[in-house]
């Protein structure tokens, strides 16, 4: 499979230098490999772009974004650490929901920084320190793992049950196509979930959703700790983990310094269910558009599909 267009969007120009020593072999462009008018186009547009520039991030964009999660963050904490005990709600409801939002605007900061757009990533490095520290320390994932998962799922968006970022079954059924996947159970849970997945689907993204991301970050630095083969992957799983040891430190300190139970649980659900937001934005983003096969992306080819 040629995969050259996939390579383009995932690379800078430079990394093309280090291509040769891999080279095995050389796609013929026979009719079956012929790149068709859409791609030639798109290829051309990509070159353009990197020639006029319009891959440089604006500096002055993100000081602009830095500065209103700095400021919902001060407001936050602000609101549940200054504010009288009086004040119940809004130290705990109103201070957790603004919190929510701030995690939303800072994980938007670390979709980009992971993508290397903010900043220009060292050559032969794949960590980038702010995406760490947005992603790890202050939204409490595994960068690493969100990082690859991202990676695989803009190179085969939403082809059925391998897209790892929009996998759901037995829960939800994305497409029908999903149903031809070899392997597939449709067993009497299934079905039963599926059934209702337009009521489950609100309470899930903002009610566990949050949660569940904490659960399977943590297992999956973890586990790229424990079991990494290479020291670049034990690093990033230590990074992983001392950056969300860093988030939940400072959480924690901030939750406990509530007086009652309720108090921090009104503060914990509001400040994580109102993230789940972000959950809703983007499975919705995402199930709006059709689902392709692998055979469906082959003949539709990497910019059409």
């Amino acid at each position: 499979v040629d995969a050259s267009d996939q390579f383009a969007a995932f690379h800078r120009p430079r990394v093309y230098g280090r291509l040769p020593q891999f080279l095995v072999g050389e796609v013929i462009e026979d009719e079956g490999h012929l790149p068709s008018k859409a791609t030639a186009e798109y290829r051309a547009l990509r070159k353009r772009l990197w020639r006029d520039g319009w891959f440089k991030a604006d500096p002055n964009f993100y000081v602009g974004k830095a500065a209103v999660c700095v400021a919902l963050f001060t407001v936050a904490i602000g609101m549940a650490t200054s504010l009288p005990s009086a004040w119940s709600f809004s130290r705990t409801v109103l201070a957790g929901a603004v919190l929510g939002i701030a995690w939303q605007q800072i994980a938007f900061m670390a979709h980009d920084a992971d993508h290397y757009g903010i900043t220009t990533p060292r050559s032969g490095s794949s960590f980038d320190p702010l995406a760490w520290l947005l992603a790890s320390c202050f939204f409490g994932i595994s960068r690493c793992m969100w990082n690859e998962e991202h990676s695989l799922h803009h190179a085969i968006t939403l082809r059925p049950q391998e897209d790892p970022q929009f996998n759901y079954l037995p829960i939800w059924l994305i497409s029908k196509k999903e149903l031809d996947v070899p392997g597939t159970r449709v067993d009497f849970l299934t079905r039963c979930l599926v059934s209702v997945q337009h009521f489950t689907f609100l309470p899930v993204s903002v009610v566990i959703g949050r949660f569940n991301f904490y659960l399977i970050s943590f297992l999956s630095a973890l586990k790229r700790l424990v079991t990494a083969s290479r020291s670049r992957e034990a690093l990033g799983g230590f990074a992983d983990v001392t950056g969300m040891l860093l988030f939940w430190t400072w959480y924690v300190a901030l939750v406990s310094q509530f007086e009652t139970s309720r108090e921090r649980l009104c503060f914990v659900l509001a400040s994580n269910w109102t993230v789940g937001i972000l959950h809703i934005q983007l499975v919705l983003s995402h199930l709006a558009t059709e689902t392709f096969t692998a055979e469906e992306e082959r003949e539709q080819q990497f910019f059409t599909f």
